[in-house]
């Protein structure tokens, strides 16, 4: 099974929720319209299994090449229905709180062409 078919049975099977904002998990579809769900290595779904080991492999790197010290990370699934939902842009940390320190997107949309839209864009601080 591709991920990406394990990712559209989970959100089809209801264990994807609308996901929420900030520490007071606001629901506001008008900034953000994905389904989520938080998965540790134990818990996750067969179908998606392999990508524990890539994120590790990076969260390594991550400390080997650019000194971060991550100890763990977190794995987000979410799905965007495809009818203009969208999550505003944002950062990926809360004020006060240095636990993370790295953000990666994998995108598992089979045949996504750039005319769809939904690419990721990154602002530096600068």
């Amino acid at each position: 099974m591709l991920a990406a078919d394990a990712l559209r049975a989970l959100d089809l099977d209801g264990a994807l929720t609308p996901a929420a904002l900030g520490r007071a998990r606001l629901h506001r579809p008008e900034i953000r319209g994905d389904r989520t769900a938080w998965y540790s290595e134990v818990d996750l779904p067969d179908g998606l299994r392999p990508l524990w080991p890539a994120f590790e492999g990076l969260r390594q790197l991550l400390n080997q090449e650019a000194w971060l010290g991550l100890r763990r990370f977190e794995l987000q699934l979410a799905c965007y229905p495809g009818h203009g939902e969208r999550y505003a842009a944002h950062t990926d940390t809360f004020i006060g709180d240095p636990a993370r320190r790295a953000t990666a997107v994998l995108y598992l949309n089979p045949a996504w062409e750039p005319a769809h839209g939904g690419c990721l864009r990154a602002w530096t601080p600068d």
